[in-house]
């Protein structure tokens, strides 16, 4: 069998702390920086994956085919299901583009957010589900206490 890709899966943390504390915004520049450097390895074999959560969990749909991502939102966190099993993750150089705009419109589509809730537990469970076919590093970024969810 041939080696697996380099795999990526990003899972941050959209609440109120997030944003009012400045992680959201770090991260954001954080990832992006990375990207447009190429400081992820694997070259052109390397995926990834965002997820964002808060008191649901926020899938994104980045395939380069579309003409802006698509978000998904699961808000069932006892029957979590992946809504896009199989565009979860991505190839970097391919959707490149759609990886930049998400990561761009990030601050501004939670900016304003109000809540201050955690699904932490539920979010890990969910992106573990989103890789667990060819395995990779999940790289979790949490502000807060989980407080709903799976704890």
């Amino acid at each position: 069998r041939p080696p697996q890709p380099p795999v990526f899966m990003f899972v941050i943390d959209v609440s109120y702390t997030s944003v009012v504390t400045g992680m959201l915004d770090c991260v954001v520049a954080t990832i992006k920086e990375a990207i447009q450097q190429s400081l992820l390895p694997g070259g052109q074999r390397a995926q990834m994956g965002i997820i964002t959560f808060d008191t649901a969990l926020h899938f994104y749909n980045l395939n380069s085919n579309l003409a802006q991502p698509q978000m998904l939102v699961v808000s069932d966190l006892e029957d979590l299901f992946l809504p896009l099993p199989d565009d979860m993750l991505v190839h970097v150089s391919e959707s490149e583009n759609a990886i930049l705009t998400l990561l761009d419109s990030l601050p501004s589509i939670f900016g304003d957010t109000k809540v201050n809730e955690s699904c932490l537990g539920s979010a890990v469970k969910g992106a573990f589900a989103a890789m667990k076919h060819v395995g990779g590093k999940m790289l979790v970024f949490g502000a807060c206490i989980p407080s709903v969810g799976d704890l």
